[in-house]
């Protein structure tokens, strides 16, 4: 029916501990219709557990798998190995998947295997220094973070990202698209009808924008409201003047201050330095940074400075913040 390889391609998902059942779903359903569609070409796909039989979701829901990791790592130098390999994750990895995830991707990455990253999954994958130089993403709540802490990386705020034979993804929906888009180089026409058969008229692109960030949730206000937030966005860092920012939009500072009141509720100033204490929020949870950098990352002179709006607005000083994770 489609024209796949005459050889079954063999995809390895690699589930992790705490893993998005939706982006496994997002996996697993588009393979599943081809394996019934065209049974004897269609991709097949191995479900692999780091320990034992099972992997347990992120919900508690127990997925069987056809191997345990430690069998699966031992016969990738011996059998025909698998075309790609899927490290399918959730928001968190569990530190005793740590070790054995990472002898996976460099096993992968030594036998010339394709590897999609999920989620957080894609932390791994930057400390192991395959992705230094190129480019990757992650959900946008770990973007700013993920930057930070990998400064050679180029990272995007887009749905998936390809850069050399390594693909990172967002996660959740954005693994749909990922996967369809895995379909379409083995065969259109199977990514197509499987895209009809999931009721989708049109898989996004890669480089779409992640719903959840910043940009996305303001797409709908007047054009020169959301230049000005990219402006400000993108200069976290820095401190622009409001007259620099409606310079570069094209308006008036009045005009400025006119559309942020009307459409957010806040002067153009207060919204900027809510962008900051959300960047900072991030990189006190999410990083090692010690309070100054995180202050200089977040567009702060000094860590005083930052600490005193981070109580008003969470309750709480960046130092106590984080030893509450702890």
């Amino acid at each position: 029916m489609f024209d796949f390889s005459h050889d079954r391609t063999r995809i390895a998902v690699i589930l992790l501990d705490g893993f998005s059942m939706l982006s496994f779903g997002s996996i697993a359903e588009p393979i599943q219709f081809l394996a019934q569609a065209c049974p004897d070409t269609a991709p097949q796909m191995q479900l692999i557990a780091l320990s034992g039989s099972r992997a347990v979701s992120r919900g508690g829901i127990v997925v069987e798998c056809d191997f345990e990791a430690e069998s699966f790592l031992g016969e990738l130098d011996v059998a025909k190995n698998p075309k790609s390999i899927v490290f399918c994750g959730g928001n968190e990895i569990p530190a005793h998947n740590r070790d054995q995830v990472i002898r996976l991707i460099r096993a992968a990455s030594r036998l010339g295997i394709t590897i999609y990253s999920i989620g957080e999954a894609t932390l791994l994958l930057a400390e192991t220094g395959l992705l230094k130089d190129g480019i990757a993403t992650i959900h946008w709540g770990s973007l700013a973070a993920f930057s930070e802490r990998h400064l050679d990386i180029d990272t995007r705020n887009a749905l998936f990202v390809k850069s050399r034979t390594i693909t990172t993804c967002a996660g959740e929906m954005a693994t749909l698209d990922m996967i369809l888009d895995m379909v379409a180089d083995l065969a259109p026409d199977a990514a197509e009808a499987a895209a009809n058969q999931l009721l989708i008229h049109a898989p996004r692109c890669a480089e779409t924008q992640q719903p959840g960030s910043q940009l996305q949730r303001l797409r709908n206000v007047p054009k020169v409201l959301l230049a000005a937030v990219n402006i400000m966005v993108e200069n976290i860092e820095d401190s622009l003047r409001v007259k620099d920012i409606a310079r570069d939009c094209r308006a008036s500072p009045r005009k400025l201050e006119r559309l942020f009141r009307q459409h957010l509720g806040l002067s153009p100033l207060q919204y900027y330095r809510e962008l900051k204490l959300e960047r900072a929020f991030e990189l006190v949870c999410q990083t090692n940074l010690s309070i100054q950098e995180v202050a200089i990352a977040s567009g702060y002179s000094s860590a005083g400075t930052l600490s005193k709006q981070f109580k008003s607005r969470f309750g709480d000083t960046p130092t106590t913040k984080r030893m509450s994770l702890k």
